[in-house]
């Protein structure tokens, strides 16, 4: 090789190592030692953060009609029978021989728990149909349905037992009881239509198989199915709400704290004694003061964190700001979004919708990174949670 040629290699060399670090961060405010304590705290802290900033669990539970109850007129015994009496079809004004045995195995069947039908699950369901599988096992009374198998006899003897056992206990202003009785007795249809269409005898009684529908439609005219979870409970009403399981603050219930305890080599317990003891400042509204104070540092230059003066290029700086406030933007929403009541004292800028990540780019046990990049700071001049 000439000596002109190997002169000009060297002269590249140069331009070479100048061309490979063209982006390449000043990090000489790196050089002042940050103690391992300062480390811990600052990640248990971001870890921390991240837990607050987890979107809140939910449960539903049932919140019972405390209000007064509504006087409201239930179905007479009268109506519920007096459209049996207009049956024209022979068939249709009796039950089929083998009706009252088959009726017997599934009331027996909603005592013991084995009815599928969900409605006939509630303890008082059960009860008021044990009140009359007590009477319908009577031989004197079951000898006399088995021979006149009438649909009003059965009804009648339902309504009164099923009156019997839901006024009990009720105070005399109380008519809630009534619509109780009304859904019962609802319910008993249901059940005495299940076992007609069960065996294929609604085929030879059409017309009372349509007025049993009809019936149970008018008992359950104030569109109180029995079927709906609301109603349930003894039919009291009431409605189910969405409402927030509460924080347990517990460190088992943080993988990312837990990752940093492992990384540093702390017991939880001690990562357990640090949150609570720094549980009043480590808030989402202390974060989002740090940033906002970062945000006014990039922007004034105060030397709190990178300055063009960190970079080679100009151009490489305005690329790192530029992304560090769009960073800083999604972060600062991100808390927001978790904690609404935090709008209420930012400065009311409007920040860009927030690109949530799924759940496969947050793996906190595999070490994946935190969803909350802390900023690029000078550590020696990192602001503080007050």
């Amino acid at each position: 090789m000439s000596t002109s040629t190997s002169s000009s290699i060297n002269r590249k060399r140069p331009s070479s190592r100048a061309a490979s670090s063209v982006l390449r961060r000043n990090v000489s405010y790196a050089k002042r030692p940050v103690t391992d304590q300062d480390a811990y705290t600052y990640a248990l802290r971001v870890a921390y953060l991240v837990y607050l900033l987890q979107p809140r669990q939910k449960r539903v539970q049932h919140v019972a009609n405390t209000s007064k109850p509504i006087q409201r007129t239930s179905t007479s015994i009268n109506d519920m029978v007096k459209d049996f009496s207009l049956i024209r079809d022979s068939k249709s004004t009796r039950f089929p021989h083998a009706f009252m045995g088959a009726l017997d195995k599934r009331m027996t069947g909603v005592l013991v728990g084995q009815e599928r039908m969900p409605e006939y699950g509630d303890a008082l369901v059960k009860r008021t149909f044990a009140a009359f599988l007590n009477e319908f096992k009577n031989p004197t009374f079951r000898k006399a349905m088995e021979k006149d198998r009438k649909v009003e006899d059965l009804l009648l003897i339902f309504f009164s037992k099923a009156t019997k056992e839901l006024q009990q206990g009720k105070a005399p202003e109380d008519d809630s009881w009534k619509l109780m009785v009304d859904r019962h007795v609802a319910l008993f249809v249901r059940l005495i239509s299940s076992v007609l269409k069960a065996n294929d005898w609604v085929r030879d009684r059409p017309e009372l198989g349509s007025k049993l529908a009809t019936l149970e439609s008018k008992l359950l005219q104030h569109d109180q199915d029995l079927a709906d979870a609301n109603q349930r409970s003894g039919g009291q009403g009431g409605q189910s709400v969405e409402v927030e399981i509460p924080r347990s603050y517990e460190v088992r219930d943080m993988p990312l704290v837990i990752r940093v305890c492992r990384i540093f080599a702390i017991p939880t317990v001690q990562a357990q004694n640090d949150i609570n003891a720094h549980k009043a400042e480590w808030t989402e509204k202390a974060a989002l003061k740090d940033l906002k104070d970062y945000q006014n540092h990039m922007m004034l230059g105060t030397k709190a964190t990178l300055t063009r003066d960190d970079f080679d290029l100009d151009e490489a700086f305005e690329t790192w700001r530029k992304g560090e406030f769009t960073d800083l933007s999604q972060m600062m929403l991100a808390i927001v979004q978790s904690n609404p009541e935090l709008a209420k004292t930012s400065s009311g800028k409007q920040l860009p919708a927030y690109k949530s990540q799924s759940q496969s780019d947050i793996d906190y046990t595999e070490g994946a990174r935190s969803p909350i990049r802390s900023p690029m700071v000078r550590l020696e001049k990192a602001p503080r949670a007050t």
